[in-house]
């Protein structure tokens, strides 16, 4: 279900772009667990984009719909030039990168680049909401210059006491606070899972390279895979909700059934009309002394018609004797 909004506001800072929504209608507008992505189109050149996904980073209760995004490709530069009061088209809300409080007693999250938008919506949320879930938030970059929303996950730490934010950068300054030299290595992720966050769901988001060895290391350190929560980072693309999946796939794929369906209800169609009359055409081939009326409702307008009575077949001197018998006239139509 699509959903329109218009653009409240475009912030960037450095090559991350907010971009901020409100609804059109209060009537209708997205409801979404943190965590959710959503796919986004909007006009460009006068001609609609393509819908392209990325993560929610508001709180489902701020009113508004925001996604944080880095700008790099033609998308996310038109995105940037985007001004306020122009129409957006959303879909979704799509994903299970969301906390369950009743399962998830414990979270750690392991985010990589752009890859903490989820995790900012669900640490925004989280701390409305006051929720007494101890998170632990594992954070690398390869800048500390150039942190994603590194103001506010200190903020949010300061808020919530059940939080704790981690921040690696190859060039971290030593002792600043909260900020650790280098990756989040294997033996860190091993360090984890064997001491006080045993028993903790782990949530990876970032580039397909980071996620891959974020799970491998929760594997190895006998992690168990319904513990482990993933979601690669596509920077401007669509995020899968399985293998393959995509918004764009799954619009094609329903108008590819939608048109065999259509295809297959017209030839039904025309196959119930078609049969009716070649009955009647074999019928009336037959000798007969009687005269037949006939009323058909099988037309689209619902009327009835009726059938020309039955000539009398031909005489001998009027038909030629290898073809004694001259087809009716039909007035089924």
């Amino acid at each position: 279900m699509a959903y329109a909004y218009l653009v409240q506001s475009t912030q960037q800072t450095g090559d991350i772009l907010l971009l901020t929504l409100v609804p059109k209608s209060r009537h209708k507008q997205l409801v979404f667990t943190a965590g959710q992505y959503a796919a986004i189109s909007f006009l460009r050149g006068g001609r609609p984009t393509p819908m392209r996904c990325f993560s929610i980073t508001s709180s489902p209760s701020s009113g508004v719909l925001q996604f944080g995004m880095r700008v790099k490709g033609g998308f996310t530069q038109a995105a940037a030039g985007l001004a306020p009061g122009d129409a957006v088209q959303v879909q979704g809300p799509f994903g299970e990168f969301t906390i369950d409080p009743e399962y998830d007693r414990k979270v750690v999250m392991l985010a990589g680049g752009i890859g903490i938008t989820p995790f900012v919506s669900i640490l925004r949320d989280a701390t409305e909401r006051e929720l007494a879930i101890p998170m632990t938030l594992l954070f690398a970059n390869r800048s500390a210059a150039n942190i994603p929303f590194q103001a506010e996950l200190r903020e949010l730490q300061r808020r919530n006491p059940n939080l704790l934010v981690r921040f690696y950068c190859a060039d971290a300054t030593p002792g600043d606070t909260g900020m650790v030299w280098g990756n989040i290595t294997d033996e860190e992720v091993r360090q984890l899972v064997r001491g006080e966050h045993v028993g903790s769901t782990y949530f990876v988001c970032g580039p397909k390279g980071f996620s891959d060895g974020m799970r491998a290391a929760l594997r190895a350190g006998w992690v168990h895979e319904s513990r482990i929560i993933s979601e690669t980072f596509t920077q401007a693309g669509s995020l899968g909700l399985g293998s393959g999946f995509s918004v764009q796939s799954l619009t094609y794929g329903l108008a590819a059934v939608a048109l065999v369906v259509m295809i297959g209800l017209v030839a039904t169609l025309d196959l119930s009309r078609t049969v009716p009359k070649l009955a009647s055409a074999q019928a009336a081939a037959q000798p007969s002394t009687s005269v037949t009326q006939s009323t058909s409702n099988d037309d689209s307008n619902g009327s009835a018609s009726s059938a020309a009575p039955t000539p009398t077949p031909p005489s001998q001197s009027q038909q030629p004797a290898y073809n004694s018998y001259q087809p009716p006239m039909s007035s089924v139509s």
